[in-house]
């Protein structure tokens, strides 16, 4: 689904005090996070599949705008229709290209160049307002291009991808010290409430488990951390998937510990059980 201008105009009009809006512009390759802090709105731009030569990060750019101007109709609707129609019209000059047959073509195994928007977008906003410097995060993606016996490459979700570092930027600008940033703890916490959303509910064990495994991944990445009561309730979410997973593992193994019966086999005569009589070959041989 793109967003339109119509859907854009109203919540940028609406957007609160440190209220931020995250904005997938799918057709640039580019995410776009729009936040006010004080009388200034900050937009920030990134790249979200990086190219599969490189496969890192563009550096985003992040621009400031005086809420007076951003309060302006006019300028909301021209940023509403400009998101809008970013989000649905690909550029051609921004796609990759090969030479197939002295002919140059869209590589359309590589990603988009977000330039529309890092650039093009970021240098309108920097027109009405100035420069910013924020503090930045480092992003393991862990991206990879697996494209074997395939027409296009499988590559991680975009979406998921700006909802993270949407989530991890809104965070690390919240907290006073960095290395205590809420991104962490909050992902470990969202996890277990989607892996307790499981509980009482027709999923498959194997469902339970991966997201049992995620759940505990996002603890460990917590590191030494005093005990706290969230965390309490997200082992003990933790422990009821894993005490789910053992009682349906046990049910699966009463269901197949039966002892067969053998009584049956007392009456078997291998000597004459071996032998059949077919008339109907014999006389198929005789034609």
């Amino acid at each position: 689904m793109y967003p339109s201008s119509y859907s854009l105009t109203q919540p940028l009009h609406l957007l609160p005090e440190k209220g931020r809006i995250a904005i997938h512009i799918g057709a640039q390759n580019a995410g776009l996070l729009i936040s006010r802090v004080a009388d200034q709105m900050n937009f920030k731009a990134f790249e979200l599949f990086p190219d599969n030569e490189s496969v890192i990060g563009t550096k985003g750019r992040a621009v400031s705008v005086p809420s007076s101007t951003f309060s302006d109709d006019a300028f909301q609707t021209t940023i509403s229709q400009t998101l809008a129609k970013m989000s649905t019209e690909p550029v051609e000059e921004m796609h990759p290209q090969v030479t197939k047959s002295g002919q140059q073509l869209q590589e359309i195994r590589n990603t988009t160049r977000p330039d529309i928007v890092t650039e093009h977008l970021m240098s309108y906003f920097r027109a009405c307002g100035e420069p910013v410097v924020v503090s930045t995060i480092w992003k393991k993606t862990r991206e990879e291009v697996l494209w074997k016996d395939a027409l296009l490459s499988w590559r991680r979700s975009p979406t998921w991808l700006l909802v993270h570092v949407s989530l991890q930027l809104t965070f690390s600008r919240l907290s006073a010290d960095s290395s205590e940033s809420l991104y962490k703890p909050f992902m470990a916490f969202l996890k277990s409430r989607v892996l307790d959303l499981f509980h009482g509910l027709s999923f498959e064990s194997s469902l339970i488990y991966v997201m049992n495994a995620k759940t505990e991944q996002r603890i460990l990445k917590l590191g030494d951390t005093d005990p706290q009561s969230w965390l309490a309730e997200v082992q003990e979410v933790l422990s009821r998937a894993a005490a789910r997973i053992d009682s349906r593992w046990k049910s699966v193994i009463s269901q197949n510990s039966r002892t067969p019966d053998f009584s049956t086999l007392q009456y078997i005569q291998p000597a004459q059980d071996v032998l059949h009589k077919f008339p109907d070959l014999y006389n198929l041989s005789t034609l």
